[in-house]
C-alpha cells in the first residue's frame, strides 16, 4: 500500500533570476492548480516616509489606480476584469505591493496593463484630490474604531523618535500637504527597479513566466540611498485617550522583539498561540470562560526587517479592567516561571502547522512567502524548512522567550476608554 505523503514531503518548485531592468523576479511553478497570482512589490512603505509627507506610500498606491497616460481609471479596471483579473493592493510598513489574480491564458495581458499603471501614471492633480479626500476619511474611520486607535497609540509609544512611529495612513495634515510634484518625486526615487521585484505562483513553467515579466519596461529614476533604520527598545510606558460614548476600554499590549529574521521567532510565535489564539488558548479560557470578563481577547506577532513587536488586544468593562489585568499579569508570570505544558505544546504545534499549510494552499499566501525571501531574506524560504523549525521548538526555547520578552512591566499600554480621568 501506497503511502500518502504529507504536505512537507512534496518539493517545491521555485526559481528566482535577475530581469533586465535589475528587478528580480522570483516565482513558483505549481502545475496541479487551475489560477495563477503575480504582485510587482516596491520596497518602501511608511517606514521610509519624511516625517512631512507620512501616508505618501499609501497615497501612491492609491493613485496609481486612478488613471494611466493612455487609459482612465474606468477603462483600466474594464480591460483588466475583462480579462477576469481580480487586483488588489497594499502598503506595509516596509513595501507596497499591487497584485492581480487571473487565469494563467491572460495573465500576459494583465501584466501589460499593471506595467502601464507603475510606469505611466496619469498623476492627475485633480484626481489627487480626490483622493487626499478619501484617504482623510480613511483616517478618520481608523480614528473612529477604538480597536484600531489603540493599536495606533501603542505603535506611537513603543516606537516614539524612530520612523516606525508613524501610521501607514498617515495624518490629515500630512497628507493634504502633498502636492503632485511630492509625489512625482517621491515615486521617482523609490519606484525604481532596484528597489522593485516581482513574485508569482501558478501554472506557468519560469522560462516562459521570465519572458512576459522581461519586458523592457524599467525607470532607474532618482535612486536615494536609504538610511539604515533602527527600532529603539523602548518599556513601560502607558498612553491613554479619552473617547466618549463607549461601553468598553480596548487595551493593545506590545513588547518589542526580534526581527523577521531572528531565531527566537519561531518560539515566540508559538508563546503568543498560546497565551491568546483561539478558544482553547490560556487568556480565551480564563478571560472569557472562566472569569467573563471579556468578549474579545486575542494575542498577534509581527515581524519586520529591523524589528518585531508581540502582545496581546482585549476590550472589557472598566468595571472589570482591573482583575482583567492582573490575570494576564499572572499569566505572563506563570508561564515565564513554569513555561509550558506536553499538551500545550503538541496542541500549538498542531494548530500552527495547521495554519501554515491553509496558507501554502492559496496561491496568495504563496507568493506572499516568496516575497519574504526578497524582503527579509538572503535565500528562498522555503515550506518545508518552515515547518520543521516549529517542530523542532523545545518547551525550554518557549520559556526562554517568554523570559525574554513577556515581562509585564516592561510591556507597554495603550487604552481608549469613556473615562476623562483614568490612569492604569
Amino acid at each position: 500500500m501506497m503511502r500518502k505523503k504529507r504536505i512537507a514531503e512534496i518539493p517545491q518548485k521555485i526559481s528566482k533570476k535577475l530581469l533586465g531592468s535589475d528587478s528580480m523576479l522570483i516565482g513558483e511553478e505549481i502545475r496541479n492548480l487551475h489560477s495563477f497570482i503575480f504582485g510587482i512589490y516596491v520596497k518602501t512603505g511608511s517606514d521610509n516616509e519624511p516625517v512631512s509627507q507620512n501616508g505618501i506610500s499609501h497615497l501612491v498606491e492609491h493613485i496609481l489606480f486612478k488613471g494611466t497616460k493612455k487609459r482612465s481609471a474606468e477603462q483600466m479596471a474594464l480591460d483588466i476584469e475583462n480579462l477576469g483579473g481580480v487586483m488588489n493592493a497594499y502598503t506595509a510598513r516596509d513595501h507596497t505591493c499591487f497584485y492581480v489574480k487571473s487565469m494563467p491564458k491572460n495573465f500576459k495581458s494583465i501584466f501589460s496593463l499593471f506595467q502601464e499603471m507603475i510606469y505611466e501614471p496619469l498623476l492627475s492633480s485633480e484626481q489627487l484630490e480626490k483622493e487626499k479626500n478619501v484617504i482623510t476619511e480613511e483616517i478618520k474611520s481608523a480614528y473612529d474604531d477604538p480597536e484600531d486607535l489603540a493599536f495606533q497609540n501603542l505603535n506611537s509609544i513603543m516606537f516614539k523618535g524612530s520612523p516606525f512611529e508613524k501610521t501607514i495612513l498617515g495624518t490629515e495634515e500630512s497628507v493634504k500637504s502633498i502636492d503632485r510634484k511630492k509625489l512625482k518625486k517621491y515615486i521617482d526615487e523609490h519606484y525604481v527597479n532596484e528597489k522593485m521585484f516581482y513574485a508569482f505562483a501558478g501554472p506557468v513553467d519560469f522560462k516562459t513566466a521570465f519572458s512576459v515579466f522581461n519586458d523592457g519596461q524599467a525607470r532607474k529614476g532618482n535612486l536615494k540611498k536609504e538610511d539604515v533604520l533602527k527600532a529603539p527598545t523602548i518599556k513601560g510606558q502607558f498612553r491613554y485617550e479619552f473617547k466618549e460614548s463607549l461601553q468598553q476600554f480596548h487595551i493593545a499590549m506590545g513588547a518589542t522583539s526580534g526581527s523577521f529574521t531572528s531565531e527566537d521567532r519561531y518560539a515566540l510565535m508559538m508563546l503568543t498561540s498560546i497565551l491568546g489564539a483561539g478558544m482553547s488558548s490560556r487568556l480565551f479560557r480564563i478571560l472569557r470562560e472562566k472569569n467573563g470578563l471579556v468578549y474579545t481577547v486575542y494575542s498577534f506577532t509581527e515581524f519586520f526587517k529591523e524589528s518585531g513587536v508581540a502582545g496581546l488586544y482585549c476590550a472589557c468593562n472598566e468595571k472589570n479592567l482591573s482583575k482583567t489585568m492582573k490575570i494576564i499579569k499572572s499569566q505572563f508570570d506563570d508561564i515565564r516561571r513554569n513555561g509550558v505544558s506536553d499538551e500545550e505544546m503538541e496542541k500549538v504545534k498542531n494548530q500552527l502547522l495547521t495554519n501554515l499549510a491553509m496558507s501554502y494552499d492559496s496561491l496568495s499566501g504563496r507568493m506572499s512567502l516568496l516575497a519574504r525571501s526578497i524582503l527579509y531574506n538572503d535565500d528562498v524560504i522555503l515550506f518545508d524548512d518552515l515547518l520543521s523549525r516549529f517542530e523542532r521548538v523545545t518547551k525550554e526555547e518557549i520559556r526562554e522567550a517568554a523570559e525574554k520578552y513577556f515581562d509585564y512591566k516592561s510591556f507597554n499600554v495603550s487604552v481608549v476608554g469613556s473615562r476623562k480621568d483614568f490612569k492604569l
